[in-house]
């Protein structure tokens, strides 16, 4: 998936993820669209001072990117990584299905 967004909605989202404080940092690449066309894109990654093994996102954050993610008809598969790399299972040790 991929937003257009205006200079000053990039403003925005970088202080809302905190780019300033080093929290994340946007990292430019280019992405192939569906009909073979390239663009420049970002994303943010997190501050090497934020990574942690040990932290996962909450459940709720979890449930809503899963969602995204299936909205968009992103691979089952590719969901079912997203779900095991954040620590949980479909019976989940922290109750029911993501």
């Amino acid at each position: 998936m991929v937003y257009r967004c205006s200079p000053e909605a990039v403003r925005q989202l970088d202080r809302f993820e905190g780019v300033s404080s080093g929290h994340y940092a946007q990292r430019m690449f280019r992405v192939q669209l569906d009909d073979g066309s390239e663009l420049e894109a970002f994303t943010y990654v997190a501050g090497a001072a934020f990574i942690d093994d040990w932290l996962a996102p909450s459940r709720d954050y979890l449930e809503t990117i899963v969602r995204g993610a299936r909205a968009h008809r992103l691979p089952e598969a590719y969901i079912g990584e997203l779900v095991a790399s954040a620590g949980y299972t479909k019976a989940g040790n922290s109750g029911g299905p993501v």
